[in-house]
């Protein structure tokens, strides 16, 4: 298993940087209308370390590309089948996403619905939100 595990991180990796999945990439976030989607089932599937840089250049080339008609943000992220387990395998990347959003993105969301969320996410959530500003937290709705 873990052969074809490295075989396919090896094939998706290559892809990407040929700029061959497009496509998929376009799956994992995309504008649809005025909006962001965002998609964790095809996130779960592209994401590894070595890919992390690319998922995060799409998807700020997308944000960039949504400023560029609206001075604000509204985020659809769907998160079906996200697991605890994935949320500690990707913390890395959770963390530079959040990151790059605040730098390069401040004051810019106007709402984020969160749709599909598992309930250790409910329950995460909670938690963390002590830690983020009022005014951030109200544009944040669970679905």
């Amino acid at each position: 298993m873990q052969v074809f595990e490295s075989t396919t991180s090896e094939k998706i990796l290559h892809k990407m940087k040929k700029g061959e999945w497009t496509d998929i990439l376009n799956g994992l976030c995309d504008i649809r209308s005025d909006s962001i989607v965002l998609n964790y089932n095809y996130f779960k599937h592209l994401a590894k370390e070595e890919t992390y840089s690319y998922i995060l250049i799409h998807i700020t080339n997308i944000i960039d590309r949504l400023l560029m008609t609206t001075n604000e943000l509204i985020v659809h992220v769907n998160m079906k089948s996200l697991s605890l387990t994935e949320i500690d395998k990707h913390k890395m990347f959770i963390q530079q996403m959040s990151q790059i959003l605040q730098e390069k993105y401040p004051d810019k969301l106007s709402k984020c619905y969160i749709y599909n969320s598992p309930f250790i996410f409910s329950q995460i959530f909670n938690f963390v939100s002590m830690f983020v500003d009022k005014e951030t937290l109200k544009k944040i709705e669970i679905v």
